[in-house]
């Protein structure tokens, strides 16, 4: 079939659940018209929609195996959402007992409340910088 695209859409409609379509369109079709051939409203802004990851407007035209897809606009911002779980839980997990690691046995420890010296002599184990190449 000569100038015919084949089209992946795939959109979020709700939270955890992803639809998809597998439409051939007439050569010089645009996102707009993939959209709409799968029954999707994006007028209204509800929808952003890019195609492979980046961010495109509806009048971009589509080339022959392009993937579409529509996502719902963010109702949080991540960086926020982020803040807010560690001040809720985060600090709790940092301080607990349980959180940190325990020791493996083939790992020598060194007594509490001293401090293991480096064996170089002057406390690092590089060679000074005027040494290295």
């Amino acid at each position: 079939m000569a100038g015919m695209l084949r089209v992946t859409v795939a959109a979020s409609l709700q939270a955890s659940e992803v639809r998809e379509w597998q439409l051939r369109l007439p050569a010089g079709a645009s996102v707009a018209d993939a959209v709409l051939a799968c029954g999707l409203d994006v007028q209204h802004g509800h929808l952003a929609c890019g195609i492979w990851g980046r961010a495109v407007e509806l009048n971009e035209r589509l080339r022959d195996g392009d993937r579409v897809e529509c996502c719902r606009p963010l109702t949080v911002d991540p960086k926020l959402a982020r803040r807010q779980r560690f001040a809720s839980q985060g600090a709790r997990r940092a301080c607990s007992p349980s959180a940190a690691p325990a020791p493996s046995p083939d790992i020598e420890q060194a007594p509490t409340g001293s401090r293991r010296r480096s064996p170089h002599p002057r406390g690092s184990a590089l060679p000074p910088a005027s040494h290295r190449p």
